[in-house]
């Protein structure tokens, strides 16, 4: 039900061409997937790499609202569940190169706030997820 809930407030900010609150409504719906996920599996692997792109699309949100405190917040919390990915990962060597990659620009864009460069910021997003996808 409150997946749901979720569902129909993102469409109604969309419909209602409100950015932040699309964004606002997007970050609670994503939120389900690393609960839910944790609730049918025990890879925590997949788990930790799920609450770390919610904390990335959570400091997105609050980029657009200029709160670079609490974005800086997110991604200190998206390094940490990195982190914990980094140190239970014993793959073969692509893998690993890709993994890391993904690792150092997670701290790439959490070092790109101390600018407070919007665009610099986006940039540095982008890159990560478009990488972080990969995994």
């Amino acid at each position: 039900m409150n997946f749901s809930k979720a569902l129909d407030q993102v469409t109604l900010s969309i419909k209602n061409e409100d950015k932040i609150a699309t964004l606002n409504n997007l970050v609670a719906l994503y939120a389900f997937l690393p609960s839910y996920r944790s609730k049918i599996s025990d890879d925590t692997i997949s788990i930790n790499i799920d609450f770390c792109k919610n904390c990335i699309l959570n400091g997105y949100a609050f980029i657009e609202q200029n709160n670079w405190q609490e974005t800086k917040n997110q991604l200190t919390n998206a390094v940490n569940y990195y982190s914990s990915v980094m140190e239970s990962i014993n793959t073969n060597v692509e893998s690993q190169n890709r993994i890391s990659k993904v690792f150092i620009l997670l701290n790439e864009l959490n070092n790109s706030i101390d600018l407070q460069d919007k665009e610099v910021f986006f940039i540095k997003y982008r890159n990560l997820m478009e990488e972080i996808t990969n995994i």
